[in-house]
């Protein structure tokens, strides 16, 4: 047997539609004619029940009305045809963020900073060059004939440079690039 609060599945007489098996008082369940008849919006493919979840509302009820005029007339008694405040709805992606230009007047620190690469071999990694615009294949070109080192462009805005030069570095880029002594950080 069944525990006290299990309840056996009910099925449905397919022939009369009425309830049988166990649990089946005639006020418990509501009578159903199979098979289903599901209407289908011709704008968002959703079923009627789902159009205000496809984003395209105010379109599946001009739709609706337009095709299915029943079903409209049941939608505004039940009071889902009112038109959302434009303002309450979310957009998709949220409030955009506006996209600034580039600000010369305050541009990213040039920050150098050595790894250790291998046990004995160090390398000096320079970012921030972009925002003071200068040519990063250029830079790595200048920092080769300086350092007599092999130079590399790695990342977007990522200049690494064999050695450890930190020091030289920022002297170089005072004298040859000409940025200001504030914008360069030694980490």
């Amino acid at each position: 047997m069944t525990s006290s609060g299990d309840e056996l599945p009910r099925t449905v007489d397919a022939e009369t539609s009425d309830p049988v098996g166990p649990g089946t008082d005639d006020d418990s369940v509501a009578r159903v004619s199979y098979p289903l008849r599901v209407a289908y919006c011709g704008e968002c493919s959703l079923p009627l029940e789902y159009c205000e979840f496809s984003g395209r509302f105010e379109k599946c009820l001009e739709w609706r009305e337009k095709h299915l005029p029943e079903e409209y007339a049941a939608a505004v008694e039940s009071g889902a045809a009112e038109p959302e405040d434009e303002k309450k709805r979310q957009k998709r992606g949220g409030k955009g963020q506006k996209k600034r230009g580039k600000d010369k007047s305050d541009p990213n620190p040039v920050k150098i900073h050595t790894e250790q690469r291998g046990k004995k071999k160090n390398v000096t990694i320079v970012t921030g060059l972009k925002s003071h615009e200068v040519n990063l294949k250029d830079a790595t070109r200048l920092f080769s004939k300086r350092f007599a080192a092999s130079s590399s462009v790695t990342n977007d805005d990522e200049v690494t440079i064999q050695g450890d030069i930190a020091d030289d570095l920022v002297d170089f880029l005072q004298d040859k690039l000409n940025i200001n002594d504030d914008y360069i950080e030694v980490l």
